[in-house]
């Protein structure tokens, strides 16, 4: 058995490396990362930051890069690969699992991690490599921003040409975000749309 602070590791390359590797996306760290066209798919492994003793949890994070929008929203990555906080789009495995929440998993001393590393890897094959295929799509993305009062989220409207939905965008989050008014609107003359 390896010591706590190295379980997840070892989880990782017992299991769920060699299976992202067979899918063609490249490590660094807990993070792994796949291009396809000019997006970037992003999956990374997140320890919870109360691990301390002798249990220790983690969740998946997945994310998509989408290089048109981010610009457009001022969200470039400089160099390497994208983070997944710098993802535009980004979810938690467990919201789309059947629990629908936030979902960790844990690793104690009686923990077999071969049996763990199995039943994560079939968690990622059933929900977040399919989320991850379906949001390589601009209207995906776009449809998954429209909740969001966000830049983001009138950035994706932009890029698929639609100029009056993301006025609408940036209208719905001058009114649910008054205190991102000042940033909604200036960001809307850069982009030559009213609000």
């Amino acid at each position: 058995m390896c010591e706590i602070s190295n379980n997840v590791d070892e989880l990782i390359k017992l299991g769920f490396a060699p299976l992202l590797k067979t899918y063609r996306f490249r490590k660094s760290g807990r993070t792994f990362y796949r291009q396809v066209d000019e997006i970037w798919q992003v999956l990374n492994v997140q320890s919870s930051q109360s691990n301390f003793g002798l249990i220790e949890k983690f969740t998946i994070n997945l994310g998509i890069y989408h290089p048109i929008i981010a610009q457009l929203a001022g969200k470039s990555f400089s160099t390497g690969y994208p983070k997944e906080y710098e993802c535009t789009i980004r979810k938690r495995i467990g919201h789309l699992m059947q629990s629908q929440g936030d979902y960790w998993w844990e690793i104690d001393p009686s923990t077999n991690l071969e049996v763990l590393a199995k039943q994560v890897n079939s968690t990622v094959e059933e929900f977040g490599l399919p989320w991850l295929e379906t949001h390589c799509d601009l209207r995906v993305i776009a449809n998954t921003l429209s909740e969001q009062p966000s830049i983001m989220s009138a950035a994706a409207a932009l890029a698929l040409g639609d100029k009056l939905m993301a006025q609408q965008r940036l209208a719905r989050m001058i009114i649910e975000r008054p205190m991102a008014a000042n940033t909604a609107r200036s960001w809307a003359n850069k982009q030559g749309l009213e609000t």
